[in-house]
Formats: C-alpha cells, sequence, structure tokens
C-alpha cells in the first residue's frame, strides 16, 4: 500500500540541503579546474613569426618611446655616454694592433740573420707598450664615464616612468581599479620599471659597446687581411641563424612564465593582505591551492625554456670557438704559404 502520509518539513528541508549542497561542490570543483585551465596559459592568440619583425612602429613604441621620459640635462648625458661607450670599444681592435706590430718586432729582431740594432729594437718595443699603456688608462676613463651616464639616466628615466604609470593608474575609474587583482599594479610597475632601468644601465651601454667594437674590428681586419676575415666571418652567420629560430620560442615561454609569477605574487599579496580572516574561516588550504596552481604553472614553463636557452647558449658559444679555431686554421696555413705577415695574423 502507498502511504499517503504527508514528509514533515524537517525531511523535506534536510532533502533541499542536500540537493543545493551538491551544486555547490560542482561549482567549487569547477572553479577549480577553471583555475588549472588558466594556469596552462593559452593566450587567444599565439604570436606568429611575423610578430617578431620589428616595423617601424614597434621599433617607436618599444624603444624610442621609452627616451621620451627624459628630460632636458638626460640628453646630454645620452650624448656623453654613447662617446664613451664608443670610444671604449674602439679600443679593443686599436690594442690587437699595437700587439701584432709588437710581436712582429720581436720576431724582426731575434730572426736569424737580422740586422737590426739593439737600440732601435728597444726603442720599438719602448713606444709599443707606451701606446698599449696609453690605450688602457683611455679604455678606463670612457668606461667609467659611459657606466655613470647611463646609470644616472636608468635611475631618472625609472623613476619618470612610475610617475607616469601611477598618475594613469589613478586615472582609471573605480570599476577598473576593484576588477584589477590586489598586488598586480604594484607588481606590474616593479617589475617593468626594474626590467627598463637595468636595461637602460647597463644592456644600453654594453651593446652600443661592443657594436663598435664589432665595426672598429672588421674594418681593422678588412684593411689587414680580407681572405682570414671572409673565413672568420662565415661563423655570424651561424649565430645569427641559430639565435633568430630559437628566441621567439624562448620569448614565448618567458612571457607564460612571466605572467604565472605575476598571478601567484598576486594571490600571495592578497592571502597577507587579509589573513586574519582567511584565518577565522578555516580558508588556508584553499588558498594554498589556488598559490599551488600558478606556482607550479610557473615551473612547468620554466622547465620548458631551459632546453631553449641550453640549446641557444650552446650553439652561439660553439660558434665563437668554432669560429676561433678555423681562424687559427686558415692563419696558420696562409703564414705557411707566405700569404700573410706575422703582425697581419696577430
Amino acid at each position: 500500500m502507498e502511504s499517503n502520509i504527508a514528509e514533515p518539513d524537517v525531511v523535506r528541508s534536510g532533502r533541499a540541503t542536500e540537493k543545493t549542497r551538491a551544486p555547490m561542490e560542482t561549482t567549487s570543483l569547477s572553479n577549480e579546474e577553471k583555475a588549472t585551465q588558466d594556469a596552462k596559459l593559452k593566450p587567444e592568440r599565439e604570436a606568429k613569426f611575423n610578430d617578431y619583425i620589428v616595423s617601424a612602429r614597434v621599433f617607436y613604441l618599444f624603444f624610442v618611446r621609452i627616451f621620451t621620459y627624459a628630460r632636458k640635462w638626460d640628453y646630454p648625458l645620452m650624448v656623453m655616454g654613447a662617446l664613451a661607450a664608443i670610444g671604449t670599444g674602439v679600443t679593443m681592435p686599436l690594442m690587437n694592433v699595437i700587439f701584432g706590430r709588437l710581436v712582429g718586432s720581436f720576431n724582426s729582431y731575434f730572426t736569424p740573420g737580422a740586422a737590426q740594432p739593439q737600440s732601435e729594437f728597444e726603442k720599438t718595443v719602448n713606444k709599443q707598450a707606451l701606446y698599449i699603456f696609453g690605450l688602457f688608462i683611455a679604455r678606463w676613463g670612457l668606461h667609467y664615464i659611459s657606466k655613470f651616464s647611463v646609470r644616472m639616466i636608468g635611475i631618472r628615466m625609472s623613476a619618470a616612468i612610475r610617475l607616469h604609470y601611477l598618475r594613469c593608474l589613478f586615472g582609471q575609474t573605480i570599476h577598473v581599479l576593484d576588477s584589477m587583482t590586489p598586488g598586480a599594479a604594484a607588481g606590474t610597475i616593479t617589475t617593468t620599471a626594474n626590467t627598463l632601468q637595468l636595461g637602460i644601465s647597463e644592456k644600453l651601454s654594453t651593446f652600443i659597446e661592443f657594436m663598435s667594437t664589432i665595426v672598429a674590428s672588421l674594418i681593422v681586419a678588412f684593411i689587414t687581411n680580407w681572405a682570414v676575415t671572409l673565413v672568420t666571418a662565415s661563423i655570424v652567420l651561424f649565430i645569427l641563424l641559430t639565435v633568430s629560430i630559437l628566441l621567439p620560442f624562448i620569448i614565448k615561454a618567458q612571457s607564460r612564465q612571466t605572467e604565472a609569477e605575476t598571478q601567484s605574487s598576486a594571490i600571495a599579496s592578497e592571502a597577507f593582505g587579509s589573513i586574519r580572516m582567511i584565518a577565522a574561516c578555516g580558508a588556508e588550504t584553499r588558498m594554498a591551492k589556488r598559490f599551488n596552481v600558478w606556482a607550479d604553472a610557473a615551473k612547468r614553463h620554466g622547465r620548458r625554456m631551459s632546453p631553449l636557452l641550453a640549446a641557444q647558449f650552446g650553439c652561439v658559444f660553439f660558434g665563437m670557438y668554432a669560429g676561433f679555431a678555423v681562424a687559427f686554421w686558415y692563419g696558420t696555413k696562409s703564414f705557411a704559404e707566405g700569404a700573410c705577415a706575422t703582425s697581419a695574423i696577430s
């Protein structure tokens, strides 16, 4: 027999509670799955090869626009630092030229049957040694001036960029500020400003110095012996090909790792900011899970980037040492055949 007795209200409320509890658990589980999926850092559009080709507009946005934050007294420092860096780079090829002449003087004097008097040999050696000492003093002074100038420019421009970012942030509406995760704005400006300051203070002067060294070395090398220079310059093509292939993948992996670290830092900042509320509600485990999701994502993307960096640096240094070997082999072969003098291959 079927019972027509109505169920008590307590039973009906208990079943209703069980029915409503299941969707809540499903919702919390889906949120964790969503956080895990977000941690994979799959952007809406993957960067293609054409995105890494620097156009005129991209060059202005990423390079020239940075120097618009410079003030009136920063431009003389830029010019002075650039000229000092160029002078620093030119001294190294000149020192190699003088050292080659010094080696040639020793060979010409100690060769059996040489008719060069000792006084003339000592005069030549003292003169070349004095040139080397003068180049050392000039390189030391120019290097100090370039580093001092670019460090001052980096500090002043970094401060100007921070101030501009803060003004633009305060100019946003309330809903934009509320939609940002706690600590995201501070983390973004700190990371960006520190990167720009490091790039201007150290990388910029080093780039100008190395470029001047390369240009001066090529000029000296082609004047001294063009054949050895062409054989050695073939390694540059291998290095450029290696960097152009691996660098886009490294930049993509590094951007994903940086995004994961930013998210984990925002969660940690939010947790420390409301640590009393989290401890009172017993939500330590849930916050730790949220943090671990993004920390594991950063570690995963870092591991994926490590083989690419290892391959890039391995190929680049292999090309450098292979260039030394090829230059030594071809220079020795040319000297044995009488195609060049000792000072030309030194």
